[in-house]
């Protein structure tokens, strides 16, 4: 994340993190799954 926020403007790595966000919860959801952090 850090990353990203050093060549994007704030508002786009947001964006983009709650797209991240949603695309996990609506897999969640679909699959009826419980959500496990992956491991780094």
């Amino acid at each position: 994340m850090l990353g990203l926020k050093a060549r994007k403007r704030p508002k786009v790595v947001a964006v983009a993190l709650a797209n991240k966000t949603a695309r996990i919860a609506w897999a969640l959801l679909r699959r009826n799954e419980i959500y496990a952090a992956p491991v780094s």
